[in-house]
């Protein structure tokens, strides 16, 4: 299992460091997987709109 995130390097760092998860998480900062998943979309929160992540798993 692997996750992916929006988030910068360090940020997930602490993250995982936090939260004591045994996976690796990557950033993508620029939003390239995300896109190519399908994932980095318009989402509306409070009447807001705006882009980010729909969280998603994929089985392998």
């Amino acid at each position: 299992m692997v996750g992916v995130s929006g988030d910068s390097v360090e940020a997930l760092r602490k993250f995982r460091d936090k939260y004591k998860l045994n996976f690796p998480l990557l950033g993508d900062t620029r939003h390239t997987t995300l896109e190519a998943y399908g994932v980095w979309q318009e989402r509306t929160m409070y009447g807001k709109k705006s882009m980010g992540i729909v969280r998603t798993t994929y089985p392998y």
